[in-house]
């Protein structure tokens, strides 16, 4: 879906930065956005690899896959559907690299034909994650034994990214002259029907 706002480019930010283990990280994207500098800054090369056909792009495959051969990639981690489809392909072509297939959300936020098309990447030779307890238990209520090696990893933050309570709420008052004492909800989200806010302001 390209670099732009969203949890999976923070998370492919977050697992930059928190770099360990000696990797050295490349991220494909089918065009760039504004999370294309932070993922960049935090110690990743970024390849734009065009993509010119929606939904299943076959010279896509064919890019990312001549891509990942010039930069000697080892294993291939796919994020959000269309991109894991198209990366399990790149991946597999010619030497088969081995594959992490991240799962961002519930089965009931897909469409039918993703729903299908997770069942099938489940059946392959992929290292399925899940980002959250209730997005596994959403994969293996719907796919049985599909699902049977997928376990959750929860998405972290970070550290040092959040500031202190006191300091969080101390800036709050600056910016909008929250009263000393005041109760203050907030939420960190896209104005998405997902996200929900209507309920959020309801309850």
């Amino acid at each position: 879906h390209g670099l732009g706002l969203g949890g999976a480019q923070q998370v492919v930010r977050t697992l930059v930065d928190e770099r360990s283990g000696g990797f050295e990280h490349f991220v494909y994207s089918c065009h760039g956005g504004v999370t294309a500098g932070p993922i960049e800054q935090a110690g990743a090369t970024v390849r734009v690899v065009p993509r010119r056909v929606p939904k299943f792009d076959p010279l896509w495959i064919r890019g990312l896959a001549r891509a990942r051969r010039a930069d000697g990639i080892d294993v291939v981690h796919g994020h959000l559907f269309g991109d894991t489809l198209h990366g399990y392909f790149a991946a597999r072509s010619v030497d088969r690299l081995p594959m992490i297939m991240t799962l961002h959300n519930a089965v009931a936020a897909r469409s039918r034909s993703q729903r299908l098309g997770y069942r099938w990447l489940l059946g392959q030779r992929v290292v399925p994650v899940a980002c959250a307890s209730f997005v596994e238990r959403s994969f293996r209520d719907a796919m049985g034994d599909r699902a049977e090696h997928l376990r959750a990893i929860p998405n972290g933050i970070a550290a040092g990214v959040l500031p202190t309570p006191t300091a969080a709420r101390q800036r709050l008052q600056q910016l909008f002259d929250v009263p000393p004492g005041a109760r203050i909800l907030a939420t960190v989200g896209r104005l998405a029907y997902q996200k929900d806010l209507p309920l959020l302001l309801d309850a």
